[in-house]
């Protein structure tokens, strides 16, 4: 079969339910499954060079337009919220889908949209509902977000007003890496700032090799039945991959 045209029918299957199934010599079906669909993602979305993750996603500003990306290849459908400065909506909008990479697409006029709020309206199977849903999203390749969170905001960053002072003209020292400095970065440590119900921290607790303060804290807000308090935490812990097979904190 032509290649082309399997991955035609497969890009039109991903925004829909997926189910394997396996027949009997007469037809009857023995058995069946969901499929998994990452690699078919991968293998359709990000196997050759310039698709979608050589694409630039988020916001993009050029000649007077703003173009807002957002990769989501089983959506069925994916609108845009654009909301005033005091949150107020005005005015939804369709993107339009790529279909070579899975990108969907708006461009509207900066001078309507700069400094504006939006989200995302998706409409989407969902497999823990198996239902098709509607889900509304910021940007996850925000750059600005309003307060909590719960709106990203249009901002072309190359504007003078977002720029500190001097820093069109800062220079970037560069040093040559050495063994000294390799290893210096090796033992560098990282801040993991853990912000999360006191309940979820305890089920993270009991699973990943977290300090021993953390988990002090979490008996303590246990203990006073304060699970439902969000707390933040700062936590020294040393470079290493969340697959290592040790960890140690400090």
């Amino acid at each position: 079969m032509n290649l082309i045209l399997v991955k035609h029918r497969l890009s039109s299957c991903l925004p829909s339910q997926l189910i394997a199934v396996a027949r009997d010599a007469e037809g009857n079906v023995v058995d069946s499954t969901r499929v998994q669909i990452p690699r078919v993602l991968d293998y359709l979305y990000t196997r050759n060079e310039s698709d979608a993750d050589e694409a630039q996603l988020g916001v993009k500003y050029s000649d007077g337009s703003v173009t807002a990306s957002v990769w989501a290849p089983t959506a069925q459908s994916v609108n845009v919220k654009v909301y005033n400065k005091a949150r107020q909506l005005q005015s939804t909008a369709p993107m339009t889908l790529d279909s070579a990479t899975g990108i969907w697409q708006y461009t509207g006029e900066q001078a309507g949209l700069d400094r504006q709020f939006y989200r995302y309206e998706l409409t989407v199977y969902h497999p823990l509902t198996q239902n098709i849903e509607v889900v509304e999203t910021t940007d996850p390749y925000s750059i600005s977000l309003s307060t909590n969170g719960r709106f990203t905001q249009f901002v072309n960053l190359d504007d003078a007003d977002l720029k500190p002072s001097g820093w069109d003209g800062h220079t970037v020292l560069k040093r040559r890496a050495t063994r000294k400095t390799s290893l210096f970065m090796k033992a560098i440590f990282v801040t993991l700032v853990f912000l999360m119900r006191v309940r979820a921290l305890k089920t993270v607790a009991n699973i990943w090799p977290l300090p021993n303060q953390i988990r002090c804290l979490c008996s303590i807000y246990s203990h006073y039945r304060m699970r439902g308090s969000l707390i933040s935490i700062c936590c020294p812990l040393t470079i290493s991959p969340p697959y290592a097979k040790t960890k140690k904190a400090v």
